[in-house]
């Protein structure tokens, strides 16, 4: 682990930052972190929709938060399954950033897993080309994890129209 990471997981528990599973009444509050992040960070969401769907479908997914003052500062959509604990989305608030919530959130669910016995902790992926990840791929990093490479994402069509379509209006909708 990188010694500033370090640093900043003690930091947080030095200034109190609290780490818990969030109840289904406080989605609301966490959806607004998500939004607050994308606008912030200048990135595309899901649909609340589909993290609602995630949330409610998949009994591995849940919404942990971190929490400063009984502010909810950063929260991460996280998934357990078949003993690996991922990541697969967070959002932060801009109050309060010197309390380094996002590092205790993590350090949390990193030790948590390991308590449980799980294999791994799985920060669903790093891009050390694209200048737009610079930043989260250093916090990842941070942690010291042992990198993996995976083939990557592919989608899957069933109508070959649909899905052209589909590419057109978005490279479309991404040139707005």
């Amino acid at each position: 682990m990188h010694s500033k990471t370090r640093y900043n997981i003690r930091l947080a528990q030095k200034k109190g930052v609290l780490v818990r599973e969030l109840r289904r009444e406080e989605r609301e509050r966490a959806w607004r972190l998500f939004e607050e992040t994308a606008a912030r960070d200048k990135f595309r969401l899901h649909s609340r929709a589909r993290y609602e769907d995630w949330l409610d479908r998949f009994a591995g997914a849940r919404l942990v938060g971190a929490f400063y003052g009984g502010e909810l500062l950063a929260v991460n959509l996280m998934v357990d399954a078949f003993r690996v604990r991922t990541y697969l989305h967070g959002a932060s608030s801009s109050a309060h950033r010197d309390v380094m919530a996002p590092y205790a959130l993590h350090w949390h669910e990193i030790t948590e897993a390991k308590k449980a016995g799980f294999a791994a902790y799985d920060f669903w992926g790093i891009s050390e080309e694209n200048p737009a990840w610079k930043g989260i791929t250093r916090f990842k990093l941070g942690f010291g994890m042992e990198r993996v490479r995976y083939p990557g994402t592919f989608d899957f069509c069933k109508s070959y129209w649909a899905y052209k379509m589909y590419t057109i209006l978005r490279a479309l909708w991404r040139k707005v």
